[in-house]
């Protein structure tokens, strides 16, 4: 056999050596090979060929490719871009004390106090919630703040009395709504409750 050996033939070399317990003597005789290509054939264990990469010559690089190396080694060790509310754009614009409310450390709070800051400026002013603020300080908990912001304002916790209620119908409303009687009407059997 002259020339590289084709695959088939050098994983044959290997099955006779491992299988059929061939000596590289016997393996050379009866194949008719070189004994240093049935020796190499027979001990290899890794089949696929070692990939080699051709170096590039980057002539414009070359001067700036150790900063560039540099750099990307550099930012491999930074943490990534921290998405919240303290790095946000917006939080600038707001007022102080809104500002140091909204950024907190704690990841839960701070989602719990921007939604109600959220709910709170559909009602009351920025300012109105900023003074809020700076009464209550840091401690206060997003229902105390709902609170003093309702109260701060005027808002009363009972009901409008100017509500036309519509849907009841004229000959009960003026009638008792108390449930005593169909008490009565269900302990007697008149009515299956």
């Amino acid at each position: 056999m002259k020339g590289m050996l084709k695959v088939p033939q050098q994983e044959y070399i290997k099955y006779l050596r491992e299988f059929e317990d061939l000596s590289i003597s016997e393996i050379k005789e009866n194949l008719g090979v070189n004994w240093r290509t049935a020796k190499k054939y027979a001990d290899k264990d890794n089949w696929n060929k070692p990939l080699v990469r051709a170096s590039r010559v980057s002539p414009v690089m070359d001067d700036y490719k150790d900063i560039v190396d540099t750099w990307l080694s550099d930012d491999q060790l930074i943490s990534k871009k921290q998405r919240s509310v303290t790095h946000s754009q917006f939080a600038k614009m707001l007022p102080k004390e809104l500002r140091d409310y909204i950024c907190i450390e704690d990841m839960d709070n701070r989602r719990e106090r921007i939604a109600a800051c959220i709910s709170w400026l559909q009602v009351y002013k920025i300012n109105e919630i900023n003074e809020c603020l700076e009464r209550f300080k840091d401690n206060s908990t997003v229902s105390m703040i709902t609170s003093m912001l309702h109260i701060m304002n005027g808002h009363s916790y009972s009901y409008r009395n100017d509500l036309d209620e519509k849907y009841t119908p004229k000959e009960i409303k003026g009638s008792e709504t108390s449930l005593n009687k169909y008490d009565l009407l269900s302990k007697a059997g008149v009515i299956n409750g």
